[in-house]
């Protein structure tokens, strides 16, 4: 009962609050066999149920109200509300607004750095468990298939007829000049060189199978040393998403040939008998993604169906799921790696200290993007003093019984940081202030 009670509270704090309770409750539902007793596990299903009957009633109830659908008919009336009614071109929008999120660079930076973090931590303390099994790595070609099959699924994307003339006129330009060839195919088209070396990479671990099995079996620690390798290759992908002035449709293409790597290497190097934590902290992040991917796309959908709009404060929910995703990926990786050494042992100072690498780089990381906040601080403070003034200016103006008012803009836009459904953040409304029209001055 209380927490039935308490999901009906929590749910009923906003629309999208319902969904993501839901998919939460859900995931979790579903995943406590992989975590719980037998006893814990029937006790814990019972709560979970009734919490989520707790967010259905709740949502039941915001449906019927009058002012959740008085609020939807008044936003309709805004000249942005564009909504999508059609279920193919709603499933289109989703999926574009979900690469645009999944584009943006401050995603992937949080992503690279927590993916860094939990791998070199992990690497540098977590010792695995005495295994009395002994284990031999067996090389598998399913995960090969699977990431050629996700790079194949980009090929219609990328390698259409315009980009691919974009492409091969940047290629053509080496010989006139160097900064030619940078201008035009760097970086937007860097995407198609990713796209090309990746499916050949690909085929050539599946055609090199046996030379690759061979390898690992004369060399000691050979398997562990291609996966740390192949680590690194990542770890390269993703921070070349974050180049200057990539377009967000190269930089969510990067991403997600990166995820699709990871979840390549981090099934290839799986090993046989793998101790309970470390299964445990897989399924926690392959739980943790499907949740992730739950809360980017459900209220990019409802906002879409509903009023048109897409509210970037709504995607809160899955950029701080998707951080928790790195961290866990990170980690299982990194544990995986320990496992994988314990079959043909290098020296564990060596894989320790390798475990310094990626804490190095999540140190750095977090210090480039303080100081890019901290720049930012003055333009923020210029904002405020303007907007306070701007404020107390529409009050004398009211007082002296103007009823329209014309006032000047602010000189630092917010909008790339706050966004407001793609129009100069800044507006103020009338009603608030109770006068007719509140205009902003044009240069």
């Amino acid at each position: 009962i209380t927490s039935a009670l308490f999901c009906f509270v929590n749910a009923g704090l906003g629309e999208l609050q319902i969904p993501y309770q839901f998919a939460l409750l859900a995931l979790l539902f579903v995943a406590t066999p992989f975590f719980f007793s037998s006893l814990q596990r029937r006790n814990l299903r019972l709560t979970l149920l009734a919490g989520l009957l707790g967010t259905l009633a709740s949502a039941l109830l915001q449906l019927t109200a009058p002012g959740l659908s008085t609020r939807v008919a008044t936003s309709l009336q805004l000249e942005w509300s564009r909504p999508v009614r059609n279920l193919p071109d709603l499933l289109v929008e989703t999926m574009r607004e979900s690469l645009w999120f999944l584009g943006n660079q401050g995603t992937i930076a949080g992503f690279l750095l927590v993916l860094l973090a939990g791998m070199g931590m992990a690497l540098y303390f977590w010792q695995p468990e005495p295994n009395p099994i002994p284990q031999r790595y067996v090389f598998s070609r399913r995960p090969i298939y699977f990431g050629l099959a996700i790079q194949l699924l980009f090929v219609p994307v990328l390698w259409n007829d315009a980009g691919l003339a974009a492409f091969l006129d940047a290629v053509a330009r080496q010989y006139a000049s160097a900064e030619a060839v940078i201008r035009a195919g760097f970086p937007h088209r860097v995407d198609l060189l990713v796209s090309l070396l990746s499916i050949a990479a690909y085929l050539l671990a599946l055609l090199g199978g046996s030379r690759i099995e061979s390898f690992i079996r004369r060399v000691p620690g050979g398997s562990l040393w291609l996966a740390l390798m192949g680590s690194v290759i990542i770890v390269a992908l993703l921070a070349l998403a974050l180049a200057p002035g990539l377009d967000r449709g190269a930089s969510s293409y990067l991403f997600l040939s990166a995820l699709a790597a990871l979840a390549s290497l981090t099934w290839l190097i799986q090993p046989q008998a793998a101790d309970a934590s470390t299964r445990r902290m897989a399924w926690a992040t392959v739980l943790l993604l499907a949740l992730a991917l739950v809360t980017l796309i459900l209220p990019i959908a409802v906002g879409r169906y509903t009023v048109g709009v897409l509210f970037p404060r709504n995607l809160a929910a899955p950029a701080l799921v998707l951080m928790l995703v790195g961290l866990f990926w990170g980690t299982t990786f990194a544990c995986r790696l320990q496992s994988l050494a314990s079959v043909s042992p290098p020296p564990r100072d060596k894989v320790k200290r390798f475990g310094l690498l990626p804490i190095a780089c999540a140190l750095l990381i977090t210090a480039a993007i303080l100081m890019h906040q901290l720049r930012l601080i003055p333009n923020f403070a210029t904002y405020a003093r303007e907007w306070d003034a701007r404020h107390a200016y529409i009050i004398q103006q009211r007082e002296r019984g103007s009823r329209h008012i014309v006032v000047p803009p602010i000189s630092f836009d917010v909008s790339q940081y706050i966004a407001a459904h793609g129009k100069p953040f800044g507006g103020v409304s009338p009603y608030f202030y109770q006068v007719e029209s509140i205009e902003i001055e044009d240069h």
